[in-house]
């Protein structure tokens, strides 16, 4: 093993704990409808992993189509771990901006802009920002994600990190389609290049579909359960995403 190499897997087992999974993250569309009102909520509940303990995220947001390429949406998270009580963690004013009309191009692209201000004791700023892409293929919807994430003025600090969202969903009716979802993290700056210690990846079955309600309104869900594939990651995680548009 080259010493950088050495030297920085040595430092990752010395730092048993890995930093926390956000349990309710969800797939980010780059479709944005114009004039869409949502009231959007999240839940999420994490197993212990290796280097991880137990935890719950939840998050309750409103959302606004303002016009046919821009979509904001603004939300307060919560945070649960095995051994306190549920409080609030953050602030997030999440942006997406479609690149062209859905179908225009024959890959749906936006781009995601996200900033979030921590209200725990750690304080601080976080940035995410990345391409979005989405592709009919018949029945099949793939969709794939490429973050950056970075954070300001945290008691821990840490370089940008690399993460994905990925889902591939089979339109079985527009109550039930069901297909596979997955989440990762690839660690802040060089700690991908040494292995998968301090990577985080999740894969499992997702159901997902919407039910059309009364005055254009209706009622959209999300929910998978996902599989830990690292030291660095829950063993299992439950994801539950309901949205109410309007």
């Amino acid at each position: 093993m080259r010493p950088l190499a050495l030297a920085l897997a040595l430092i990752g087992a010395a730092c048993p704990e890995a930093r926390a999974v956000d349990a309710s993250e969800y797939l980010i569309s780059p479709i944005v409808t114009k004039g869409e009102r949502e009231l959007d909520w999240q839940f999420g509940a994490g197993s212990p992993g290796t280097r991880t303990h137990s935890e719950a995220n939840s998050g309750i947001g409103l959302g606004w189509g303002v016009n046919d390429h821009w979509a904001t949406e603004f939300s307060i998270d919560y945070h649960k771990l095995s051994t306190g009580n549920t409080k609030p963690d953050e602030l997030e004013w999440e942006n997406v901006a479609a690149l062209a009309d859905q179908g225009e191009w024959p890959v749906d692209v936006g781009l995601a802009f996200d900033l979030s201000k921590s209200i725990t004791g750690s304080g601080g700023l976080s940035l995410r920002f990345g391409p979005l892409f989405q592709k009919d293929f018949g029945r099949f919807l793939g969709s794939f994600n490429l973050l950056f994430m970075r954070r300001f003025g945290h008691l821990k600090p840490t370089g940008t990190e690399l993460r994905y969202q990925a889902q591939i969903e089979y339109r079985y009716s527009r109550p039930l389609d069901f297909g596979i979802q997955a989440f990762g993290r690839f660690g802040a700056d060089g700690h991908f290049r040494v292995g998968s210690s301090r990577q985080v990846h999740r894969l499992g079955p997702v159901v997902l579909g919407s039910f059309t309600l009364t005055h254009g309104r209706s009622i959209s869900y999300n929910a998978a359960w996902l599989v830990g594939t690292t030291g660095a990651s829950p063993d299992s995680s439950v994801r539950l995403q309901l949205e109410y548009e309007f």
